[in-house]
């Protein structure tokens, strides 16, 4: 009892609430990076590799200046290193630059889904437009 006869309640900490909100918080991310953790641990992921393999020149116009036109095939590989991980190439572009100057215009190549451990070949025709080029 206190002095002026009032029973003595206890004390309940303020702090109880914030701490279990923020132990809580802290074994959930502790979870989340060990599940990232396991999954990079499993899956191992690895960039795609491209390589031009062939390349085959049809036109070039390069007398009309400052127009260049000009008509070219390559053939491009693109290998999935990965055991367990397929790519689904959703937006591919291709143009042709010489010395940083765009000679082709930008083409949109289809959609490509490429199963793991593959490599598939692409062999799209660039060019057959005109071009705006510097004199050199």
């Amino acid at each position: 009892m206190t002095q002026e006869g009032k029973p003595k309640t206890p004390k309940h900490s303020q702090g109880g609430t914030g701490r279990s909100c923020g132990l809580c918080l802290f074994i959930f991310l502790l979870l989340a990076g060990a599940s990232a953790v396991a999954v990079c641990l499993i899956y191992r992921p690895r960039k795609p590799r491209f390589a031009v393999v062939g390349a085959a020149i049809y036109q070039l116009n390069a007398t009309s200046q400052p127009i260049i036109s000009t008509s070219m095939q390559f053939t491009i590989v693109t290998r999935n290193p990965n055991r367990r991980v397929s790519i689904f190439y959703d937006k591919l572009q291709a143009s042709v630059s010489y010395r940083n100057q765009q000679i082709t215009p930008t083409m949109d190549l289809p959609p490509l889904y490429q199963e793991a451990k593959s490599t598939v070949a692409l062999t799209p025709l660039l060019g057959s437009g005109t071009v705006p080029a510097s004199a050199e």
